[in-house]
C-alpha cells in the first residue's frame, strides 16, 4: 500500500504490488476390522486469502498527490490458489461393516487493486490497476478426491462425497 496524505513527486514511477499462492493440502484416511466395523474419514482444505493492492487511504478524506514520469503508476495485486483434499476409508468384518469419506475444497479469494479517497495521478507514464486471480501451473485452482470401502459376511454399506468449489 502507497500510504495515503503524501505527496510523491519527482519520481519515474511509483508501484505496490501484492500476491499470494501456495499449495493448501489435507488427507484423511481411516480403515477399521472387527467382528463389526465402521470407519469414516475426512479431509477439508480452504483457501480464503485477501491480497489487496492500494494507493491513498481507502477511507477518510486524506488526499494524496502523485506526480510521476514516464513510468506511471502500477498497482498489482494477484492471487494464485491451489488446494486439494482427499478422503480414503476401507472396513471389513466378519459380521457388518459401514464405511463413509468425505472430502472437500473450497476456494473463495478476494483480490482488489484500487486507488484510495482524494488521489491525484498526474504524468506522462500509463496508470495500471489490475487484479487477477491466476491458474497454477498444475491447471487447476482446487481438487477433491474419496474414496469408500466396506465389507462383511452379512452387511456392507459405505458413501463417499467429494467436492471442489471456487466461488
Amino acid at each position: 500500500t502507497l500510504a495515503g496524505g503524501a505527496n510523491i513527486t519527482q519520481f519515474n514511477a511509483a508501484s505496490a504490488t501484492a500476491s499470494d499462492g501456495g499449495y493448501i493440502y489435507s488427507q484423511g484416511i481411516a480403515g477399521a476390522v472387527g467382528v463389526v466395523s465402521g470407519n469414516g474419514a475426512a479431509g477439508t482444505s480452504t483457501d480464503q486469502a485477501t491480497v489487496t493492492a492500494s494507493a491513498g487511504y481507502l477511507t477518510g478524506s486524506t488526499g494524496m498527490t502523485l506526480g510521476l514520469g514516464s513510468g506511471g503508476l502500477s498497482l498489482q495485486a494477484t492471487d494464485t490458489p491451489n488446494a486439494y483434499s482427499s478422503a480414503i476409508g476401507v472396513g471389513a468384518s466378519l459380521v457388518g461393516s459401514v464405511g463413509v469419506s468425505i472430502a472437500l475444497t473450497n476456494i473463495a479469494p478476494t483480490v482488489q487493486a484500487e486507488l484510495g479517497n482524494d488521489v491525484t495521478v498526474s504524468g506522462a507514464g500509463p496508470t495500471a490497476i489490475l487484479a487477477n486471480v491466476d491458474l497454477p501451473s498444475a491447471g487447476y485452482s482446487a481438487g477433491s478426491y474419496a474414496l469408500a470401502g466396506a465389507g462383511g459376511a452379512l452387511l456392507a454399506a459405505n458413501g463417499a462425497v467429494s467436492n471442489a468449489e471456487v466461488t
